[in-house]
């Protein structure tokens, strides 16, 4: 019986605290009983050994959400300020043990290949999303997202996959603005005579519109 795993004291057994992942593992324990005065008197046998079974509580335990989560879909307009998405992870994830498991890990991927987000038009840095600004008329589309949530020190662990995608839309703004005139307008009717010196009409837009 392992010393670094058991701590047995007469009749006392005692499993010790442990992170070592090496100890992991079923230990089947018998035992007997005896007087110790009395070497040669009868012993009590156990007749089926026990087990102790020794097991990670985070690699089994379930990850869920906690709504609101803080990744949902939203329009950038070029031109606008970028914006962002974050929160603290324990803020909106739910695991069923109360074991520290380690730190979380976020990956986002497009929802049509699995394939990385776009690192020119998103900055991801953790469990912070972020759209970058920009006036590039080709980033101009959907852009379909999802994302996975697993633990850092888990790569094969539990897994929290968001199912509905998230749609980053790139939009442009002067596509669909509307325009319309503040009074009065520069160009209006007005009578030329020959040999009259030239004139023309100018108005900054901007003062007009």
């Amino acid at each position: 019986m392992s010393s670094t795993v058991f701590d047995v004291k007469d009749f006392t057994f005692k499993v010790l605290y442990t992170k070592d992942h090496s100890k992991e593992g079923d230990y089947t324990v018998g035992y007997k009983v005896f007087f110790t005065n009395y070497p040669s008197a009868p012993v009590l046998t156990q007749p089926a050994p026990f087990t102790i079974t020794i097991a990670d509580p985070c690699k089994s335990t379930k990850l869920s959400f906690k709504y609101p989560i803080p990744y949902v879909s939203r329009t950038y307009f070029l031109y606008d300020l970028s914006f962002d998405f974050y929160q603290l992870p324990e803020t909106f994830i739910i695991k069923e043990t109360s074991f520290d498991c380690g730190p979380y890990k976020i990956v986002f991927f497009n929802d049509a290949d699995n394939s990385p987000v776009d690192s020119a038009i998103f900055d991801v840095n953790d469990f912070r999303f972020k759209v970058r600004y920009t006036e590039d008329l080709s980033a101009v589309k959907d852009y379909k997202m999802r994302y996975k949530i697993s633990f850092t020190n888990y790569q094969t662990g539990p897994i929290l996959e968001q199912t509905a995608l998230f749609t980053i839309t790139f939009a442009d703004p002067c596509k669909t603005v509307k325009l319309a005139f503040i009074g009065p307008a520069p160009y209006v009717n007005k009578t030329y005579f020959l040999h009259d010196p030239s004139f023309e009409f100018y108005k900054q837009p901007d003062n007009f519109l």
